[in-house]
């Protein structure tokens, strides 16, 4: 038997549908090629479905890296070539990026490093203004308490 969740090999599937095409039912080609008979049986369905053996493309959910964000962790691991994949994955990534009912409306912007007042507002000036301006309409800008978002330079920032 073959392990659960493993996929057939392309030849395999084609060698566990011959026998059913040439009038043999589930239980034969399942011996012969040590498979359970639910397997050649689902493997015979998708072939007579589809026409064919292969598995139809996958799509999957949306990806939830943006290109930018992806170059970033590709220039991480350049720079340090000792990290594993799954270290440089773990790794926080900081994006600011404007939303609204539409959907996002700004570049989102990495964040590298710590983010102070400053680096906040310069933020807001490259960012926030245009993607208002993208909107053309009221906009409501709304922020979390956190220390940097509340201090004066930055509650200065957004007074201008």
């Amino acid at each position: 038997m073959a392990p659960h969740g493993k996929e057939l090999s392309e030849d395999l599937k084609k060698r566990s549908v011959a026998p059913h095409k040439d009038g043999l039912g589930y239980k034969k080609p399942a011996s012969t090629l040590k498979l359970s008979c639910s397997t050649v049986a689902r493997t015979i369905q998708q072939s007579n479905r589809t026409g064919s053996t292969q598995n139809r493309p996958r799509h999957g959910p949306p990806k939830k890296l943006y290109a930018h964000t992806q170059c970033h962790i590709q220039r991480s691991s350049f720079e340090n070539r000792r990290k594993s994949a799954a270290n440089i994955a773990a790794e926080s990534v900081m994006v600011w990026d404007c939303m609204s009912a539409v959907g996002t409306c700004g570049d989102p912007q990495n964040i590298e490093g710590t983010m102070n007042a400053n680096m906040y507002c310069d933020i807001l000036k490259q960012s926030m203004i245009p993607s208002l301006q993208k909107l053309g309409r009221k906009a409501i800008f709304l922020h979390d308490n956190v220390p940097k978002h509340t201090r004066r330079t930055g509650q200065a920032c957004l007074q201008t």
